[in-house]
């Protein structure tokens, strides 16, 4: 697979990299349903993250994304940076990336952005391996997704932007896996911004819901769905915003329960927050 060849960045000068990685993945008719697909990105042969796709059905692609960051020290030897997969547990099946017919499959890709050092008003990022769970949701309220309130929180970040007089338009990407233990209901992502230093444990009014996007659990439990939400927002000069993950089911769910992030403990997949400064 091509995107799964390294990428090599010589770097002369110290910054944060965002790598990014998607490809559809499934399964070829014939194998035990059960199995799913993971997806991870590599610098230097080390993980800084990964994602598990849904595997309930086969033949049934997932366009799955993982997105990472990673610092950069000054250096001049080249970084290999390289998109790997791999089934979620042991297995004889097959798995496949690229969804269409020969001569016309869809193409994995692998994208890495640099940003210098000192661009925190520029570019920020949150990210955690730590895997919540939301139950008993109504199917309306926008609940944090860190459990947290304020400015504080593993998938929360405060900014404050530029003073150069001008209004610009920033970048805003959440990357989740998302899984339901019942059956029937779906996971619904989104990201909510406040003009000033917190949120509170729900998207509440005074507050803007910037985007969301729905991943499916309706018809399989336990099939990880790799999430992502990407949207743009003007923001004003020299002001202080704070933005969060938010989740929630598609309707209301009494008695189940939604969760982030693949995986077991101490190896979940990352959830990411990033907000990055685009003109």
């Amino acid at each position: 697979m091509d995107a799964c060849r390294p990428v090599a960045a010589d770097v002369g000068a110290a910054g944060l990299r965002r790598s990014a990685g998607h490809q559809r993945q499934r399964r070829p008719l014939g194998f035990a349903a059960g199995i799913n697909q993971d997806i991870g990105l590599e610098v230097n042969n080390t993980l800084i993250a990964w994602k598990e796709s849904g595997g309930a059905a086969t033949f049934s692609p997932n366009a799955a994304y993982v997105l990472g960051t990673f610092a950069v020290p000054a250096q001049s030897s080249p970084i290999s940076v390289q998109l790997v997969w791999k089934t979620n547990r042991p297995t004889g099946a097959t798995i496949v990336a690229g969804a269409g017919s020969t001569g016309a499959f869809s193409p994995p890709s692998l994208t890495a952005v640099f940003f210098a050092a000192g661009s925190a008003s520029t570019a920020q990022t949150a990210a955690t391996t730590t895997q919540n769970t939301l139950g008993g949701s109504d199917g309306s309220t926008w609940r944090r997704l860190d459990g947290g309130s304020g400015g504080s929180g593993a998938t929360t970040l405060t900014l404050t932007t530029p003073n150069d007089g001008v209004t610009r338009s920033w970048n805003v990407v959440a990357n989740a896996d998302l899984w339901t233990a019942s059956v029937g209901y779906n996971q619904d992502l989104g990201v909510c911004m406040n003009q000033g230093t917190g949120i509170g444990a729900t998207c509440a009014a005074g507050t803007t819901l910037l985007g969301w996007k729905e991943s499916g659990g309706r018809l399989a439990a336990f099939a990880p769905n790799a999430a992502l939400l990407q949207g743009g927002v003007q923001l004003l000069p020299n002001t202080t915003y704070t933005f969060t993950i938010v989740w929630k089911t598609n309707t209301n769910a009494p008695g189940a329960t939604i969760y982030d992030a693949a995986g077991s403990p101490g190896s979940f997949s990352t959830t990411t927050l990033l907000l990055q400064l685009v003109s």
